[in-house]
């Protein structure tokens, strides 16, 4: 274990990015004490005050304000809840699902292997997109809920494959096969030796992965088919600032830079996870 962290700290894409990563995790733990103002509360007399319409930024709104005087830093602040919340579950569930069916593929083949592969080609055949689209699109009231439910069950796929292909090339292993020798079984084999030296490609994948889901969530918003108002998603927020694009573009700014920063953080961190604990990549 402390290989694996001198590696990542020897890293400078992971050290970025889990730099990121961690003042987006602080942000989002501690909203109620750095946003300034209750990111649902409407301001009235500034909405009607002269001239009409969204504030620019200010001392008082460093971020300006949106369409109702809401402020948008605290909306922004509170929207990095949403998305670190979306991306961490939404690929919790992936990441659930991928283990226990790619680990069964690539352990025990035959028949069990031929089904997976075919139910990850059937979800590969799909794109991940319009998928997430119609499944969002027939849900009687999309939410936050669903979005969870919908990443979670399209991102199995990626996860499942990854590990198949660990799990085959650990289990011809000399220590396997000791393993199975003394009596092993199956339960504890998969428990002791497989998942514990499949974990670098798990979390790679995973770490990539919320960062996907996190975009998702955002575009999904943008169209209506995610977070509903009032709720502080940036994806929503965008959507609410293109008619004032022109006129206002703090509205769709500092969100999109939000959503920018994050993803860019997590794949900083996926790609230096990946540098740090795959030693082929390393040589090149």
């Amino acid at each position: 274990m402390k290989d694996v962290v001198k590696k990542i700290c020897r890293s400078k894409l992971a050290v970025t990015g889990l730099i990121i990563v961690l003042f987006l995790v602080f942000i989002a733990l501690f909203a109620p004490l750095l946003a300034p103002f209750d990111p649902y509360a409407i301001d009235l007399d500034l909405v009607i005050s002269e001239p009409f319409g969204p504030k620019p930024p200010s001392w008082d709104h460093p971020f300006g304000t949106d369409d109702l005087g809401r402020d948008m830093l605290s909306r922004i602040i509170y929207g990095s809840r949403i998305s670190l919340m979306v991306g961490s579950v939404a690929m919790l569930i992936a990441v659930f699902i991928g283990i226990v069916l790619g680990t069964l593929a690539g352990f025990y083949g035959g028949i069990v292997d031929s089904i997976v592969t075919w139910m990850t080609d059937t979800a590969f055949a799909f794109p991940a997109a319009l998928l997430a689209i119609g499944v969002m699109a027939i849900v009687p009231n999309p939410s936050i809920f669903w979005i969870f439910v919908v990443l979670g069950f399209i991102g199995w796929a990626g996860v499942a494959r990854v590990i198949r292909g660990k799990v085959l090339s650990i289990r011809e292993e000399e220590y396997i096969e000791a393993a199975k020798a003394l009596g092993a079984k199956d339960i504890r084999l998969i428990l002791r030796h497989l998942l514990p030296n499949s974990l670098a490609p798990i979390m790679v994948t995973a770490t990539i992965g919320v960062a996907g889901n996190i975009l998702t969530e955002a575009w999904l918003s943008f169209l209506g088919l995610g977070a509903q108002p009032p709720i502080p998603s940036w994806g929503l927020m965008v959507t609410v600032g293109q008619p004032y694009l022109a006129s206002h573009y703090w509205m769709c700014l500092f969100p999109g830079a939000a959503i920018a920063i994050t993803v860019l953080g997590w794949n900083l961190l996926g790609d230096g996870l990946r540098d740090a604990l795959d030693p082929k990549l390393r040589d090149f």
